[in-house]
């Protein structure tokens, strides 16, 4: 929503908003001239002309209930970045359970003397935090699967980066997720560049002439091959149709980055940019704010992480391992209830790459407690593999344990989507600054 805002105010429009909690987000949002409340704001929604709105906004909510009660125009937040898509000339949409914000960004920085509008859910270098505002011919956006969200989005492109169980809070079952992406990369207008792992379950895309395939370990349109590794970092050959076009090495770290990087670099290949200068962008590309974001370095390592899905955290966890290191000691927090529930079983096996783990309390979102699917519960369960697992809810105690555990030459990753970065930082302001 920050970016959405921000947005309608380079284009001159008077914004205000609501919010139940204050951050810096709404500070900076204040310092720009868009005012933010503090719960209730009557007034604002009097006089607004059109109410845009999140789905973690309940149906009670005071202020949608005035909206609807003065009869205002009110649109969901997906809806709206549907219509200020189609103001745009050209439209890349990058979609997938994991790697959509990297590779928005990685996509950005490739174009960005192509002068575009940028949407991306983190804060990158080359943004005005989520936000980089260009002309009208190009919009770049991640395009979210939840909710059926990126259905209201009808792309020039598109980049699907992979395809797994997530959100299940929404959808009847897998099937019933991969029927809703197939349904969003079907309304692609020219290219469709997808990893090559998941086009099996679109049989009927194989002959269409927009796809263009993907992959680090798999034949496809474009290739990752003689791959490497030093110190966490990657470098590899981009093959297209078994001729080498570049060497890249990238500064990111993880493997999890070659494929993100494979994927920017097919699509903006594909519209015509040369290998040359997407190999010159993407060596040059640094992460995203919490994507292996390492906020303390000396006799420790600490590293903030948005890891939030099982096969988010084993690729830091192994990315962690590329690293010299004495031991590596996951904090997790993990993010609704209904994501833990559905994938227990994924979850009690993706903490393999750490010597310990620490379980914080669910953060709940927009979830009240499910039974079974508690940070707690995942805490026994983890307990009875004979895991050095602990569990805290309270943050004071956790950070008097962890300084307990930790030795030089450790690295310690603070990992989830909720308010665990805050934590991380606090750690670290406590007991290292």
């Amino acid at each position: 929503m920050s970016a959405l805002s921000k947005l309608m105010k380079s284009k001159g429009k008077t914004v205000c908003g609501c919010d139940d909690n204050l951050s810096q987000i709404t500070e900076k949002l204040n310092n720009m001239g868009i005012h933010v409340f503090l719960g209730f704001c009557e007034k604002a929604i009097k006089s607004c002309e059109l109410v845009v709105y999140t789905n973690a906004v309940k149906k009670d909510n005071k202020n949608l209930v005035l909206a609807k009660k003065l009869k205002k125009p009110i649109l969901e937040r997906a809806e709206f970045l549907g219509l200020l898509c189609k103001e745009y000339q050209t439209v890349i949409a990058v979609c997938g359970t994991h790697g959509k914000t990297t590779t928005t960004a990685m996509i950005a920085h490739i174009l960005k003397d192509k002068n575009p509008t940028v949407h991306i859910g983190g804060i990158a270098k080359d943004f005005d935090d989520n936000l980089l505002v260009g002309s009208n011919d190009l919009f770049i956006t991640e395009a979210c699967e939840y909710n059926k969200s990126f259905l209201h989005i009808n792309p020039t492109h598109t980049v699907c980066t992979n395809i797994e169980k997530d959100h299940m809070d929404c959808y009847k079952d897998f099937d019933d997720l991969k029927e809703v992406f197939h349904r969003f990369i079907a309304r692609t207008a020219k290219n469709i560049v997808i990893n090559q792992k998941f086009l099996h379950f679109y049989h009927d895309f194989f002959a269409n002439e927009k796809i263009i395939s993907f992959s680090k370990d798999m034949k496809a349109s474009y290739v990752a091959a003689n791959i490497e590794e030093k110190n966490g970092n990657y470098s590899f050959d981009v093959m297209n149709n078994n001729n080498v076009l570049a060497r890249i090495n990238l500064s990111v770290v993880g493997e999890h980055n070659v494929e993100n990087a494979i994927a920017a670099f097919a699509l903006c290949h594909k519209i015509g940019i040369s290998a040359s200068t997407i190999k010159q962008k993407l060596e040059s590309f640094e992460n995203v704010q919490r994507r292996f974001q390492v906020i303390y370095k000396n006799e420790v390592m600490i590293v903030s992480d948005y890891a939030h899905h099982p096969t988010e955290i084993k690729a830091s966890l192994l990315a962690a391992t590329k690293i010299k290191h004495n031991k590596i000691i996951c904090v997790f927090q993990p993010h609704t209830y209904s994501r833990t529930l559905s994938l227990f079983d994924e979850f009690l096996s993706c903490f393999d790459f750490a010597n310990s783990v620490i379980i914080l309390k669910t953060y709940a979102a927009r979830e009240k407690e499910i039974l079974g699917g508690t940070a707690h519960d995942l805490f026994l369960e983890l307990k009875k593999k004979n895991k050095a697992v602990s569990y805290f809810e309270n943050t004071q105690l956790l950070f008097e344990n962890l300084q307990k555990i930790t030795q030089k030459g450790d690295i310690v990753l603070f990992l989830g989507a909720g308010t665990i970065d805050q934590f991380a930082k606090d750690y670290v302001k406590t007991y290292y600054l």
